[in-house]
């Protein structure tokens, strides 16, 4: 069937119509911090003991975190995300987890790590705040590319001088990353987990995870690696040396802080 001019004008004023609703429903989240965030464990292989903690936003209109963060990032609102996300970390920060003194990762998107104005807003809030810089940890996600590479190593290495730590999330993920590692001067990387859910079958991914820890090791860049989920891949990443990893095996996305140590597998 052919398809009129008037029917897919029909058909954009729709989506424009949908798209509207749903960017009033984001904003109207972002205003009201409509989200929580889940508490994962960053495990030290060695120590037996979280090294931090990811703070993971949970909307609760229910519906995924990354359909929303995708969606913001579509229609540019990542960045008015991001500094509400920040805003909600350093509070918690100064009010809730100030007795523990354990350190904690809060996501920004890629697509805000190139924005002048969302930059100058986060740096203003960690000034006004000041003594986070040995507890809070920015992780950078590839959910977006980033082209402006010079401008995002400027914000990184702006933050380093503050003593914040900056995290490359989902290394390996997309065609980009090894360009990313090369142009930005971060302090860990964290490796995809399509090479984790693949390393006890395949040769290659583990000897990638490898080669990636080493060259990571000479850059004086830490590793985590992500959703480690059975005994047998811890195993195989001390092995292979890796001293960082996340994932349900050592502990699921909680709505507090929580970590035994003493579960830790021996």
């Amino acid at each position: 069937t052919a398809i009129s001019i008037e029917t897919l004008n029909s058909g954009i004023k729709v989506y424009a119509a949908a798209n509207a609703q749903r960017i009033q429903q984001f904003k109207g989240i972002i205003d009201r911090f409509d989200f929580e965030f889940h508490y994962q464990p960053i495990v030290d292989f060695q120590k037996k003991d979280v090294a931090h903690f990811e703070m993971l936003s949970r909307f609760r209109t229910g519906e995924s975190t990354q359909e929303w963060v995708v969606f913001g990032e579509d229609v540019g609102l990542a960045a008015d995300f991001d500094i509400a996300v920040c805003e909600r970390a350093i509070n918690y920060l100064l009010y809730k987890g100030g007795v523990t003194r354990r350190k904690f990762a809060v996501n920004l998107s890629g697509q805000s790590m190139q924005n002048e104005q969302f930059f100058k807003t986060l740096l203003a809030k960690l000034t006004m705040n000041k003594g986070l810089s040995d507890r809070l940890i920015f992780e950078i996600t590839e959910s977006t590319t980033m082209t402006q590479l010079e401008t995002v190593n400027r914000f990184i290495k702006t933050l380093q001088e503050r003593g914040f730590k900056v995290c490359l999330d989902d290394f390996g993920a997309g065609a980009a990353s090894f360009q990313y590692l090369q142009k930005l001067h971060v302090d860990y990387v964290k490796i995809d987990g399509q090479y984790t859910k693949r390393l006890l079958a395949s040769s290659r991914d583990a000897v990638m995870i490898k080669n990636i820890n080493k060259m990571c090791e000479d850059l004086n860049v830490q590793v985590v690696v992500e959703q480690v989920e059975e005994r047998a891949q811890y195993e195989k990443l001390l092995e292979l040396g890796i001293k960082l990893g996340q994932g349900y095996y050592f502990g699921r996305p909680l709505p507090k802080p929580d970590y035994d140590a003493s579960q830790f597998p021996v």
